[in-house]
Protein backbone atom coordinates (compact mmCIF):
# COMPACT_ATOMS: atom_id res chain seq x y z
CA UNK A 1 0.00 0.00 0.00
CA UNK A 2 1.41 3.19 -0.71
CA UNK A 3 0.37 6.67 1.11
CA UNK A 4 0.75 10.10 -0.24
CA UNK A 5 0.20 13.30 2.05
CA UNK A 6 -0.82 16.65 -0.20
CA UNK A 7 0.63 15.10 -3.30
CA UNK A 8 3.77 14.32 -1.98
CA UNK A 9 4.26 10.26 -1.83
CA UNK A 10 6.16 8.92 1.18
CA UNK A 11 8.31 6.19 0.78
CA UNK A 12 11.06 3.96 2.84
CA UNK A 13 9.59 5.60 5.97
CA UNK A 14 11.08 9.06 5.03
CA UNK A 15 9.07 11.73 6.78
CA UNK A 16 7.38 14.20 4.51
CA UNK A 17 7.92 17.98 4.88
CA UNK A 18 4.58 19.88 5.89
CA UNK A 19 3.79 23.46 5.62
CA UNK A 20 1.84 24.55 8.76
CA UNK A 21 -1.70 26.54 8.21
CA UNK A 22 -2.50 24.66 5.20
CA UNK A 23 -4.90 22.00 4.02
CA UNK A 24 -3.83 18.28 3.35
CA UNK A 25 -5.14 15.20 2.02
CA UNK A 26 -3.87 11.72 2.33
CA UNK A 27 -4.31 9.68 -0.60
CA UNK A 28 -3.81 5.73 -0.09
CA UNK A 29 -3.63 3.42 -3.04
CA UNK A 30 -2.95 -0.84 -3.11
CA UNK A 31 -0.77 -2.04 -5.39
CA UNK A 32 0.61 -5.51 -6.27
CA UNK A 33 4.61 -6.33 -6.56
CA UNK A 34 5.54 -9.21 -9.43
CA UNK A 35 9.11 -10.50 -10.66
CA UNK A 36 9.55 -9.57 -15.23
CA UNK A 37 11.95 -11.07 -16.81
CA UNK A 38 13.45 -8.44 -18.60
CA UNK A 39 16.41 -10.00 -20.38
CA UNK A 40 19.26 -12.69 -20.44
CA UNK A 41 22.76 -12.08 -19.10
CA UNK A 42 26.12 -12.40 -20.53
CA UNK A 43 25.81 -16.44 -19.48
CA UNK A 44 22.19 -16.57 -21.15
CA UNK A 45 20.56 -16.85 -17.97
CA UNK A 46 17.25 -14.35 -17.15
CA UNK A 47 17.42 -11.34 -15.57
CA UNK A 48 14.21 -10.09 -13.54
CA UNK A 49 13.19 -7.15 -12.02
CA UNK A 50 10.17 -6.05 -9.90
CA UNK A 51 7.25 -4.39 -11.07
CA UNK A 52 4.30 -2.79 -9.04
CA UNK A 53 0.98 -2.68 -10.10
CA UNK A 54 -1.41 0.46 -8.65
CA UNK A 55 -4.66 0.36 -8.29
CA UNK A 56 -6.79 3.42 -7.58
CA UNK A 57 -6.05 5.83 -5.15
CA UNK A 58 -8.73 6.75 -2.55
CA UNK A 59 -8.44 10.17 -1.33
CA UNK A 60 -9.68 11.69 2.36
CA UNK A 61 -10.98 14.94 2.64
CA UNK A 62 -9.11 17.46 3.11
CA UNK A 63 -7.78 18.34 6.50
CA UNK A 64 -6.08 21.31 8.39
CA UNK A 65 -2.82 21.77 9.97
CA UNK A 66 -2.66 24.52 12.25
CA UNK A 67 1.01 25.91 13.28
CA UNK A 68 2.23 24.89 16.88
CA UNK A 69 1.60 27.37 19.19
CA UNK A 70 4.27 27.25 22.57
CA UNK A 71 2.59 28.28 26.14
CA UNK A 72 4.88 29.90 28.10
CA UNK A 73 5.20 29.27 31.55
CA UNK A 74 7.12 29.71 34.55
CA UNK A 75 7.78 27.52 37.74
CA UNK A 76 8.43 28.12 41.22
CA UNK A 77 8.62 26.49 44.25
CA UNK A 78 6.63 27.86 47.51
CA UNK A 79 6.61 31.25 45.75
CA UNK A 80 10.21 31.26 44.71
CA UNK A 81 10.79 31.87 40.87
CA UNK A 82 13.19 29.16 39.74
CA UNK A 83 15.21 29.32 36.64
CA UNK A 84 16.27 26.79 34.00
CA UNK A 85 19.75 25.85 33.17
CA UNK A 86 20.94 26.00 29.95
CA UNK A 87 19.70 23.51 28.88
CA UNK A 88 16.51 24.00 29.71
CA UNK A 89 16.03 21.60 32.72
CA UNK A 90 14.48 23.12 36.30
CA UNK A 91 16.40 22.23 39.23
CA UNK A 92 16.02 23.07 43.18
CA UNK A 93 17.37 21.82 45.95
CA UNK A 94 15.66 21.97 49.67
CA UNK A 95 16.19 20.91 53.44
CA UNK A 96 13.37 18.95 53.91
CA UNK A 97 9.62 18.92 52.47
CA UNK A 98 7.57 21.27 54.22
CA UNK A 99 3.81 20.44 54.81
CA UNK A 100 2.69 23.27 52.52
CA UNK A 101 5.53 22.65 49.61
CA UNK A 102 3.82 23.49 46.80
CA UNK A 103 5.02 23.95 43.21
CA UNK A 104 3.30 26.89 40.75
CA UNK A 105 2.88 26.60 37.45
CA UNK A 106 1.91 29.69 35.81
CA UNK A 107 0.96 30.75 32.21
CA UNK A 108 0.16 34.41 32.88
CA UNK A 109 -2.47 35.07 30.70
CA UNK A 110 -5.48 32.69 29.86
CA UNK A 111 -7.90 33.20 26.82
CA UNK A 112 -11.47 31.96 27.69
CA UNK A 113 -11.81 30.05 23.87
CA UNK A 114 -8.83 28.00 25.20
CA UNK A 115 -9.49 25.46 27.29
CA UNK A 116 -6.48 24.70 29.67
CA UNK A 117 -4.98 21.82 32.07
CA UNK A 118 -1.69 21.38 33.63
CA UNK A 119 -0.79 17.36 34.10
CA UNK A 120 2.64 16.47 36.20
CA UNK A 121 4.28 12.90 36.43
CA UNK A 122 7.41 11.50 38.21
CA UNK A 123 9.64 10.01 35.28
CA UNK A 124 11.10 7.74 37.87
CA UNK A 125 7.70 5.82 38.55
CA UNK A 126 5.75 7.03 36.08
CA UNK A 127 3.50 8.06 38.96
CA UNK A 128 0.62 10.79 38.37
CA UNK A 129 1.21 13.64 40.74
CA UNK A 130 -1.49 16.27 39.71
CA UNK A 131 -4.09 17.17 36.78
CA UNK A 132 -5.34 20.58 36.89
CA UNK A 133 -8.43 21.75 34.85
CA UNK A 134 -9.01 25.23 33.19
CA UNK A 135 -6.62 26.96 36.00
CA UNK A 136 -7.14 31.23 36.03
CA UNK A 137 -3.98 31.74 34.76
CA UNK A 138 -2.10 28.73 36.27
CA UNK A 139 -1.90 25.41 38.70
CA UNK A 140 -0.34 24.47 41.79
CA UNK A 141 0.19 21.10 43.42
CA UNK A 142 1.37 19.64 46.09
CA UNK A 143 5.52 18.00 46.24
CA UNK A 144 4.84 14.38 47.62
CA UNK A 145 6.73 13.55 50.96
CA UNK A 146 7.34 9.58 49.61
CA UNK A 147 10.75 10.09 48.21
CA UNK A 148 14.67 9.71 49.07
CA UNK A 149 17.47 11.74 47.41
CA UNK A 150 15.41 13.48 44.12
CA UNK A 151 12.30 13.71 42.87
CA UNK A 152 12.05 13.91 38.93
CA UNK A 153 9.05 15.28 37.72
CA UNK A 154 7.47 16.05 34.17
CA UNK A 155 5.47 19.65 33.61
CA UNK A 156 3.09 19.12 30.92
CA UNK A 157 0.70 22.00 30.04
CA UNK A 158 -1.93 21.73 27.49
CA UNK A 159 -4.34 24.07 25.55
CA UNK A 160 -6.73 23.37 23.50
CA UNK A 161 -8.21 25.63 20.73
CA UNK A 162 -10.33 25.85 17.46
CA UNK A 163 -8.19 27.13 14.26
CA UNK A 164 -9.49 26.75 10.91
CA UNK A 165 -12.57 24.82 12.09
CA UNK A 166 -10.43 22.04 13.70
CA UNK A 167 -9.54 21.13 17.18
CA UNK A 168 -6.35 21.50 17.71
CA UNK A 169 -4.45 20.68 21.47
CA UNK A 170 -0.81 22.45 21.54
CA UNK A 171 1.30 21.00 24.62
CA UNK A 172 4.42 21.98 26.49
CA UNK A 173 6.88 19.80 28.66
CA UNK A 174 9.17 21.24 30.98
CA UNK A 175 11.11 18.80 33.37
CA UNK A 176 11.59 19.76 37.17
CA UNK A 177 14.04 17.81 39.79
CA UNK A 178 13.82 18.60 43.56
CA UNK A 179 16.64 17.07 45.06
CA UNK A 180 16.74 16.93 49.09
CA UNK A 181 20.23 17.95 50.65
CA UNK A 182 20.49 18.42 54.06
CA UNK A 183 24.34 18.42 54.28
CA UNK A 184 26.24 21.59 54.84
CA UNK A 185 28.70 22.69 52.11
CA UNK A 186 32.11 22.46 53.35
CA UNK A 187 34.73 25.32 52.58
CA UNK A 188 38.55 24.57 52.52
CA UNK A 189 40.51 27.62 52.05
CA UNK A 190 44.15 26.79 49.72
CA UNK A 191 46.54 27.84 52.76
CA UNK A 192 46.26 27.26 56.42
CA UNK A 193 47.08 31.43 57.33
CA UNK A 194 47.51 33.77 54.61
CA UNK A 195 50.07 37.05 54.52
CA UNK A 196 49.11 40.38 53.36
CA UNK A 197 51.67 42.65 51.34
CA UNK A 198 53.51 45.29 52.20
CA UNK A 199 51.16 47.89 51.25
CA UNK A 200 48.40 45.24 53.07
CA UNK A 201 46.50 43.60 50.46
CA UNK A 202 45.71 40.46 50.20
CA UNK A 203 43.63 37.91 48.58
CA UNK A 204 42.27 34.35 50.23
CA UNK A 205 41.42 31.78 48.37
CA UNK A 206 39.75 27.91 48.83
CA UNK A 207 37.32 25.78 47.22
CA UNK A 208 33.11 25.10 47.95
CA UNK A 209 30.74 23.56 46.56
CA UNK A 210 29.69 24.68 42.94
CA UNK A 211 26.39 26.97 43.39
CA UNK A 212 27.22 27.81 46.84
CA UNK A 213 27.14 31.59 47.74
CA UNK A 214 29.87 32.64 49.83
CA UNK A 215 29.31 35.34 52.42
CA UNK A 216 31.65 37.50 54.68
CA UNK A 217 32.45 40.93 56.00
CA UNK A 218 35.40 42.95 56.15
CA UNK A 219 36.37 45.79 58.82
CA UNK A 220 34.89 48.62 57.91
CA UNK A 221 32.59 47.38 55.10
CA UNK A 222 29.27 46.17 54.60
CA UNK A 223 28.48 42.49 54.01
CA UNK A 224 29.53 40.64 51.10
CA UNK A 225 28.26 37.90 49.03
CA UNK A 226 30.23 35.56 45.91
CA UNK A 227 28.40 33.51 44.40
CA UNK A 228 30.59 30.44 43.71
CA UNK A 229 30.93 28.93 39.55
CA UNK A 230 30.91 25.55 38.50
CA UNK A 231 34.82 25.05 39.51
CA UNK A 232 33.75 25.70 43.48
CA UNK A 233 36.62 27.81 43.68
CA UNK A 234 36.61 31.27 45.18
CA UNK A 235 38.85 33.92 46.28
CA UNK A 236 38.37 37.20 48.51
CA UNK A 237 40.60 39.89 48.49
CA UNK A 238 40.71 43.15 51.14
CA UNK A 239 43.07 45.35 53.22
CA UNK A 240 44.64 45.10 56.52
CA UNK A 241 44.55 48.00 58.65
CA UNK A 242 48.19 49.33 59.90
CA UNK A 243 49.68 46.77 62.11
CA UNK A 244 46.59 44.58 62.48
CA UNK A 245 45.68 41.11 61.91
CA UNK A 246 42.37 39.65 60.96
CA UNK A 247 40.35 36.41 61.60
CA UNK A 248 38.10 36.57 58.63
CA UNK A 249 35.03 33.70 58.87
CA UNK A 250 33.47 33.30 55.70
CA UNK A 251 29.59 31.74 55.37
CA UNK A 252 28.94 29.48 53.08
CA UNK A 253 25.19 28.82 52.09
CA UNK A 254 24.13 26.05 49.67
CA UNK A 255 21.05 26.43 47.38
CA UNK A 256 18.64 24.44 49.93
CA UNK A 257 20.18 27.12 52.62
CA UNK A 258 22.48 24.74 54.67
CA UNK A 259 24.91 26.88 55.84
CA UNK A 260 28.88 26.65 57.57
CA UNK A 261 31.06 28.85 59.05
CA UNK A 262 35.25 28.80 58.34
CA UNK A 263 37.82 31.09 59.67
CA UNK A 264 41.30 31.74 58.30
CA UNK A 265 43.73 33.83 59.99
CA UNK A 266 45.40 36.76 57.59
CA UNK A 267 48.49 38.47 59.13
CA UNK A 268 51.30 40.57 57.65
CA UNK A 269 54.14 39.26 56.06
CA UNK A 270 56.90 38.66 58.39
CA UNK A 271 60.61 40.33 57.83
CA UNK A 272 63.43 38.50 56.67
CA UNK A 273 66.15 39.28 59.01
CA UNK A 274 69.66 40.56 57.91
CA UNK A 275 71.74 38.07 57.09
CA UNK A 276 76.10 38.66 57.78
CA UNK A 277 77.98 38.30 54.17
CA UNK A 278 79.78 35.39 56.56
CA UNK A 279 77.45 34.22 59.81
CA UNK A 280 79.47 32.12 62.61
CA UNK A 281 75.90 31.44 63.57
CA UNK A 282 73.12 33.02 61.22
CA UNK A 283 70.48 34.04 63.59
CA UNK A 284 67.01 32.30 63.37
CA UNK A 285 64.09 33.98 61.07
CA UNK A 286 61.52 35.54 63.34
CA UNK A 287 58.48 33.62 63.51
CA UNK A 288 54.98 34.56 61.57
CA UNK A 289 53.17 36.77 64.23
CA UNK A 290 49.48 34.60 64.23
CA UNK A 291 46.43 36.08 65.84
CA UNK A 292 44.74 33.44 67.89
CA UNK A 293 42.35 31.42 66.18
CA UNK A 294 39.32 32.08 68.43
CA UNK A 295 39.77 35.68 68.90
CA UNK A 296 37.32 37.95 71.02
CA UNK A 297 34.47 39.94 68.94
CA UNK A 298 33.43 43.20 69.68
CA UNK A 299 30.07 43.78 70.86
CA UNK A 300 29.06 47.22 69.60
CA UNK A 301 25.98 48.93 71.65
CA UNK A 302 25.28 52.08 69.93
CA UNK A 303 24.10 55.30 72.45
CA UNK A 304 19.87 55.33 72.73
CA UNK A 305 17.43 57.68 74.15
CA UNK A 306 15.44 56.89 77.01
CA UNK A 307 18.39 54.50 79.43
CA UNK A 308 21.47 52.78 79.03
CA UNK A 309 22.99 49.48 78.11
CA UNK A 310 25.59 47.27 79.32
CA UNK A 311 27.49 44.16 78.35
CA UNK A 312 28.45 41.20 80.22
CA UNK A 313 31.15 40.32 78.64
CA UNK A 314 31.73 43.31 76.99
CA UNK A 315 33.80 41.83 73.91
CA UNK A 316 33.55 37.62 73.69
CA UNK A 317 34.55 34.55 71.57
CA UNK A 318 32.31 32.80 69.08
CA UNK A 319 29.88 30.37 71.19
CA UNK A 320 30.45 32.66 74.49
CA UNK A 321 27.08 33.79 76.21
CA UNK A 322 26.80 37.53 76.90
CA UNK A 323 24.60 38.82 79.31
CA UNK A 324 22.91 42.30 78.28
CA UNK A 325 21.11 44.36 81.25
CA UNK A 326 19.06 47.55 79.78
CA UNK A 327 18.85 50.11 82.72
CA UNK A 328 15.47 52.50 81.60
CA UNK A 329 15.99 56.19 83.03
CA UNK A 330 13.42 57.35 84.78
CA UNK A 331 9.87 57.00 83.55
CA UNK A 332 11.04 55.11 80.86
CA UNK A 333 10.67 51.12 80.33
CA UNK A 334 12.83 48.36 77.98
CA UNK A 335 10.96 48.20 75.00
CA UNK A 336 12.70 45.63 72.15
CA UNK A 337 16.04 44.27 72.49
CA UNK A 338 17.53 43.08 68.95
CA UNK A 339 21.22 41.95 68.61
CA UNK A 340 22.64 41.59 64.75
CA UNK A 341 25.49 39.81 63.14
CA UNK A 342 27.93 41.36 61.25
CA UNK A 343 26.07 40.46 58.01
CA UNK A 344 22.47 42.16 59.28
CA UNK A 345 21.17 38.62 60.33
CA UNK A 346 19.47 38.65 63.65
CA UNK A 347 21.39 36.54 66.80
CA UNK A 348 18.84 35.19 69.03
CA UNK A 349 17.72 36.62 72.09
CA UNK A 350 16.31 35.27 75.26
CA UNK A 351 14.35 37.40 77.93
CA UNK A 352 15.28 36.14 81.68
CA UNK A 353 13.48 36.81 84.57
CA UNK A 354 15.60 39.23 86.40
CA UNK A 355 15.40 41.66 83.32
CA UNK A 356 18.22 40.58 81.45
CA UNK A 357 18.72 39.21 78.27
CA UNK A 358 21.35 36.42 76.76
CA UNK A 359 22.64 35.63 73.53
CA UNK A 360 25.21 33.57 72.16
CA UNK A 361 28.61 35.14 70.57
CA UNK A 362 28.28 34.35 66.69
CA UNK A 363 31.37 33.96 64.61
CA UNK A 364 32.06 37.77 63.93
CA UNK A 365 31.15 41.29 65.70
CA UNK A 366 27.67 42.06 66.76
CA UNK A 367 25.26 45.04 67.30
CA UNK A 368 22.97 45.45 70.42
CA UNK A 369 19.91 47.44 69.81
CA UNK A 370 17.95 48.49 72.61
CA UNK A 371 14.54 50.97 72.27
CA UNK A 372 13.72 52.36 75.76
CA UNK A 373 9.49 53.47 76.06
CA UNK A 374 7.96 56.51 78.15
CA UNK A 375 6.29 54.43 81.20
CA UNK A 376 2.48 55.24 80.60
CA UNK A 377 1.30 57.04 83.95
CA UNK A 378 -0.86 55.33 86.32
CA UNK A 379 -3.87 57.88 85.90
CA UNK A 380 -6.82 57.50 83.88
CA UNK A 381 -8.15 60.97 84.11
CA UNK A 382 -4.60 62.51 82.21
CA UNK A 383 -3.96 61.26 78.78
CA UNK A 384 -1.52 62.61 76.26
CA UNK A 385 -3.61 65.73 74.24
CA UNK A 386 -4.05 67.22 77.55
CA UNK A 387 -2.24 70.69 77.94
CA UNK A 388 -1.17 69.44 81.39
CA UNK A 389 -0.07 66.04 80.26
CA UNK A 390 3.76 66.73 80.15
CA UNK A 391 3.40 68.76 83.43
CA UNK A 392 1.82 66.10 85.40
CA UNK A 393 4.46 63.45 84.13
CA UNK A 394 7.47 65.81 85.59
CA UNK A 395 5.64 66.21 88.54
CA UNK A 396 5.13 62.49 89.08
CA UNK A 397 8.36 60.68 88.11
CA UNK A 398 10.37 63.77 89.76
CA UNK A 399 8.38 62.75 92.88
CA UNK A 400 6.92 66.15 93.82
CA UNK A 401 3.17 64.87 93.09
CA UNK A 402 1.34 61.74 93.00
CA UNK A 403 -2.22 60.52 92.69
CA UNK A 404 -5.46 61.18 95.02
CA UNK A 405 -6.27 56.83 94.66
CA UNK A 406 -8.27 54.85 92.28
CA UNK A 407 -6.35 55.48 89.68
CA UNK A 408 -6.92 59.36 89.47
CA UNK A 409 -4.64 62.44 89.30
CA UNK A 410 -7.72 64.83 89.66
CA UNK A 411 -5.91 67.36 87.54
CA UNK A 412 -8.97 70.11 88.19
CA UNK A 413 -9.12 69.43 91.90
CA UNK A 414 -7.91 72.28 94.30
CA UNK A 415 -4.71 72.01 96.07
CA UNK A 416 -4.77 73.07 99.94
CA UNK A 417 -1.96 75.00 101.51
CA UNK A 418 -1.03 71.73 103.78
CA UNK A 419 -0.23 69.96 100.32
CA UNK A 420 1.86 72.44 98.70
CA UNK A 421 4.23 73.06 101.36
CA UNK A 422 4.82 69.28 101.23
CA UNK A 423 5.15 69.43 97.70
CA UNK A 424 7.98 71.91 98.52
CA UNK A 425 9.09 69.71 101.46
CA UNK A 426 9.94 66.91 98.97
CA UNK A 427 11.25 68.63 96.30
CA UNK A 428 13.92 69.82 98.77
CA UNK A 429 14.66 66.05 99.70
CA UNK A 430 12.89 66.06 102.84
CA UNK A 431 15.39 67.04 105.51
CA UNK A 432 15.18 66.62 109.67
CA UNK A 433 13.31 69.09 111.26
CA UNK A 434 13.78 70.36 115.00
CA UNK A 435 11.18 71.64 117.13
CA UNK A 436 7.53 72.38 115.80
CA UNK A 437 5.99 74.78 113.37
CA UNK A 438 3.78 76.81 116.62
CA UNK A 439 0.53 76.90 114.45
CA UNK A 440 -2.08 75.61 116.83
CA UNK A 441 -3.83 74.02 114.10
CA UNK A 442 -0.87 71.86 112.62
CA UNK A 443 -1.18 68.53 114.59
CA UNK A 444 1.56 66.34 115.65
CA UNK A 445 2.02 63.62 113.86
CA UNK A 446 0.17 64.40 110.45
CA UNK A 447 1.43 63.65 106.96
CA UNK A 448 2.43 67.84 106.64
CA UNK A 449 3.57 67.92 110.54
CA UNK A 450 6.88 68.58 109.40
CA UNK A 451 6.86 70.32 105.99
CA UNK A 452 4.68 72.89 107.53
CA UNK A 453 7.70 72.93 110.12
CA UNK A 454 10.45 73.52 107.49
CA UNK A 455 8.68 76.13 105.82
CA UNK A 456 7.89 77.59 108.68
CA UNK A 457 11.31 77.47 110.08
CA UNK A 458 12.82 78.60 106.32
CA UNK A 459 10.41 81.75 106.18
CA UNK A 460 8.86 80.31 102.87
CA UNK A 461 5.27 80.23 105.11
CA UNK A 462 4.08 82.68 107.53
CA UNK A 463 0.56 81.43 108.12
CA UNK A 464 -2.55 83.09 107.84
CA UNK A 465 -2.43 84.50 111.56
CA UNK A 466 0.32 84.72 113.96
CA UNK A 467 -0.61 81.16 115.38
CA UNK A 468 -2.80 79.55 112.30
CA UNK A 469 -1.76 78.37 109.23
CA UNK A 470 -4.91 77.16 107.92
CA UNK A 471 -4.02 74.15 106.79
CA UNK A 472 -6.89 72.56 105.00
CA UNK A 473 -7.82 76.16 103.24
CA UNK A 474 -7.24 75.77 99.23
CA UNK A 475 -4.44 77.84 97.89
CA UNK A 476 -5.02 80.86 95.75
CA UNK A 477 -2.47 81.39 92.87
CA UNK A 478 -1.24 84.75 94.47
CA UNK A 479 -0.19 82.16 97.63
CA UNK A 480 1.17 80.16 95.32
CA UNK A 481 3.63 82.02 93.70
CA UNK A 482 4.86 84.14 96.87
CA UNK A 483 5.37 80.29 98.68
CA UNK A 484 7.52 79.72 95.29
CA UNK A 485 8.96 83.35 95.90
CA UNK A 486 10.05 82.62 99.56
CA UNK A 487 11.61 79.11 98.68
CA UNK A 488 13.77 80.65 95.98
CA UNK A 489 14.95 83.52 98.30
CA UNK A 490 15.99 80.90 100.85
CA UNK A 491 17.95 78.87 98.20
CA UNK A 492 19.96 81.80 97.19
CA UNK A 493 18.27 81.86 93.40
CA UNK A 494 18.48 84.75 91.58
CA UNK A 495 14.70 86.74 92.16
CA UNK A 496 15.45 89.82 90.93
CA UNK A 497 13.64 89.75 87.99
CA UNK A 498 10.74 91.76 87.63
CA UNK A 499 7.40 92.26 85.20
CA UNK A 500 5.33 95.17 85.02
CA UNK A 501 2.04 93.99 85.72
CA UNK A 502 -0.08 96.81 84.46
CA UNK A 503 -1.01 94.94 81.16
CA UNK A 504 -3.61 92.63 83.15
CA UNK A 505 -7.14 93.69 83.66
CA UNK A 506 -6.76 92.52 87.31
CA UNK A 507 -3.77 93.43 88.78
CA UNK A 508 -4.41 95.58 91.15
CA UNK A 509 -6.55 92.51 92.74
CA UNK A 510 -3.26 91.54 93.77
CA UNK A 511 -2.31 91.99 97.19
CA UNK A 512 0.59 94.01 98.56
CA UNK A 513 2.30 91.17 99.85
CA UNK A 514 2.08 89.23 97.09
CA UNK A 515 3.10 91.99 94.55
CA UNK A 516 6.86 91.39 94.10
CA UNK A 517 6.36 87.58 93.49
CA UNK A 518 3.67 87.44 91.54
CA UNK A 519 6.04 89.94 89.20
CA UNK A 520 8.74 87.45 89.58
CA UNK A 521 6.67 84.89 88.29
CA UNK A 522 5.90 86.42 85.31
CA UNK A 523 8.86 87.78 84.44
CA UNK A 524 10.46 84.56 84.75
CA UNK A 525 7.66 82.94 82.50
CA UNK A 526 5.98 80.55 85.66
CA UNK A 527 2.56 82.28 85.52
CA UNK A 528 1.40 83.01 81.99
CA UNK A 529 -1.61 83.85 83.19
CA UNK A 530 -5.47 82.54 82.62
CA UNK A 531 -7.63 83.89 79.75
CA UNK A 532 -5.32 86.67 79.70
CA UNK A 533 -5.65 87.88 83.57
CA UNK A 534 -3.20 87.26 86.63
CA UNK A 535 -6.63 85.70 88.39
CA UNK A 536 -5.00 86.23 91.77
CA UNK A 537 -7.60 85.28 94.15
CA UNK A 538 -8.50 82.07 91.95
CA UNK A 539 -8.16 78.40 93.37
CA UNK A 540 -4.97 76.90 91.65
CA UNK A 541 -5.66 73.46 90.59
CA UNK A 542 -3.22 70.34 90.44
CA UNK A 543 -3.03 70.72 87.09
CA UNK A 544 -1.70 74.42 87.53
CA UNK A 545 0.32 73.76 89.90
CA UNK A 546 2.09 70.69 88.08
CA UNK A 547 2.84 73.05 85.51
CA UNK A 548 4.15 75.73 87.85
CA UNK A 549 6.40 73.39 89.79
CA UNK A 550 7.64 72.24 86.32
CA UNK A 551 8.77 75.92 85.08
CA UNK A 552 9.83 76.70 88.72
CA UNK A 553 12.40 73.72 88.38
CA UNK A 554 13.18 74.01 84.71
CA UNK A 555 13.46 77.73 84.97
CA UNK A 556 14.74 78.72 88.27
CA UNK A 557 15.75 76.32 90.03
CA UNK A 558 18.13 74.48 87.25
Amino acid sequence: MAMTVGGAEKEDGEPIALDANKSYKVGVSAYKSTEITTGTDEDGGSVTNSAKYYGPEKQSTPAYLPEYEKVDFDISYRQYPLEPDENGMYTHSVREIMEDAQVEVDWHSQSSSKTYSCAVTRTDTGEEISTEQNGPVGAAFDVPENFVGSLPLRIEVNVTRTDNGATVTDTTVKYLTIILDDVAPVVTFDLPYFYADENGNFTVTGLTEPGTTIRYALPMQDGNDIKVGDGGSFSISGTLADGEGLMLTVEAIDEALNSSNASVIITAEPDTPDIPDEPDEPDEPDEPVVPPTNPNYRIDIPATEGGTVTADPTSAKAGTEVTLTPTPDAGFDVGTVTVTDRFGDAVAVTEQADGTYTFTMPNGQVTVTVTFEETPLPFTDVTEGDWFYDAVRYAYETGLMDGVGDSLFAPNSETTRAQLVTILYRLEGEPEVSGTSGFTDVEADTWYTDAVAWAAENGIVNGTTDTTFAPGEDITREQLVTVLYRYAESKGYDVSASADLSSYPDAGQVQDYAQPAMAWAVAEGIVEGVDGNLNPTGDATRAQIATILMRFCEGVAK
